[in-house]
């Protein structure tokens, strides 16, 4: 794939190879928007459901509205049996969702996961020509995944620590990632305008609420963002919005399915005692708990995490701070708030 082809981290580029280069515009059509606002849809195209928020900015900095949200489970027989079964029910769940929340999307943002995602970096001539940086950027994507896989990837510069050099840092995954997310929201007419990193969007979506931010004053302790989403949960240590470590936890694997209070608990536990024996002295106890995913509203998790932990733990709000659409029921979406946390993410990102 040609340089720049995959997804945008931050500010970098768009989806090259599937939307057209330049500033996502107004990507949906949804009730309550207007002339003088921009709309996004982000999409977290889960193993256990599909989830689809979608947001309008004002002219105003942080003038932000809830303007749709759903999510729609997938079936259970893909969750059993990974494959074309998967696909297939993932597609469906999209089309199904779209339609029930009454948004017309053109295109979205989706994310791929953290744990997809290889990442080198090389240290170059600044004098390097644009077209030798890209060849530099396309070799080492190859070695991250060489053939036959055909690797997607961005590419970032920064200056480097040496005089006259500047430092290509290359994040990619396979094609065969970036083609499945794709194929999934093209069965439902939808096309993929960027991909976003989903370590990236979740932090985005907590600084935007407010919840990563340093705590109470002078507190510049770590502080652990438990994702509880069914395909891949993982503990994510960060100190305000940087991350230090991700560390999976497999035994929360049934999490959206909410059979696994107990197991949940134990996850948590257990990445917590990871990150206090290898951050050690230096990285500080954890502060504080922000639970997400489609797991973290289950009945007494919250309690019993805190119990276990000894810390304080907070639900993921990713609308905090955000004026609510008139379609939006209140009711219901306070039930599933810290689930849309990815989602919520992704659409920021197609707001930028």
């Amino acid at each position: 794939m040609a340089f720049g082809s995959f997804w945008s981290f931050g500010s970098f580029g768009s989806l090259g190879r599937f939307a057209p280069a330049g500033t996502l515009r107004a990507i949906a059509s949804v009730a309550g928007e207007g002339p003088w606002r921009r709309t996004a849809v982000g999409i977290d195209v889960g193993t256990g459901a599909v989830k689809v928020v979608a947001l309008s900015a004002g002219r105003r900095r942080g003038d932000l509205r809830l303007e749709r949200c759903a999510m729609e489970t997938c079936a259970a027989a893909s969750r059993a049996e990974p494959g074309a079964n998967e696909a297939i029910s993932r597609q469906d769940a999209l089309r199904h969702v779209l339609s029930r929340a009454g948004i017309r999307v053109r295109d979205a943002v989706l994310g791929v996961p953290d744990h997809a995602v290889r990442s080198a970096t090389a240290i170059v001539a600044a004098s390097m020509s644009v077209q030798e940086r890209r060849w530099e950027a396309e070799d080492l994507a190859y070695r991250l995944f060489p053939a036959p896989a055909e690797p997607c990837f961005d590419v970032v510069e920064q200056p480097a620590g040496k005089a006259g050099h500047v430092e290509l840092r290359v994040l990619a995954t396979s094609g065969a990632v970036a083609a499945a997310r794709v194929s999934v929201a093209a069965a439902a007419d939808v096309r993929v305008a960027v991909l976003d990193l989903d370590g990236f969007a979740l932090r985005r979506a907590l600084a935007a609420a407010g919840a990563a931010g340093s705590g109470p004053a002078g507190d510049s302790r770590p502080w652990m963002l438990a994702d509880l989403g069914a395909g891949h949960p993982a503990a994510m240590f960060c100190r305000g919005t940087v991350p230090q470590m991700s560390i999976p936890m497999a035994s929360a694997r049934l999490a959206e399915a909410g059979h696994d209070v107990a197991g949940i608990v134990a996850a948590v536990g257990a990445a917590m005692d990871v990150f206090r024996a290898t951050a050690g002295a230096s990285g500080g106890p954890p502060s504080r708990i922000v639970l997400a995913g489609g797991g973290a509203a289950m009945p007494g998790l919250r309690e019993a995490v805190a119990r276990r932990t000894g810390l304080p733990v907070a639900l993921a709000d990713p609308f905090a701070g955000m004026a609510v659409g008139p379609e939006i029921d209140r009711v219901a979406l306070a039930a599933t708030l810290p689930a849309y946390l990815l989602a919520t993410g992704l659409a920021l990102r197609g707001l930028l």
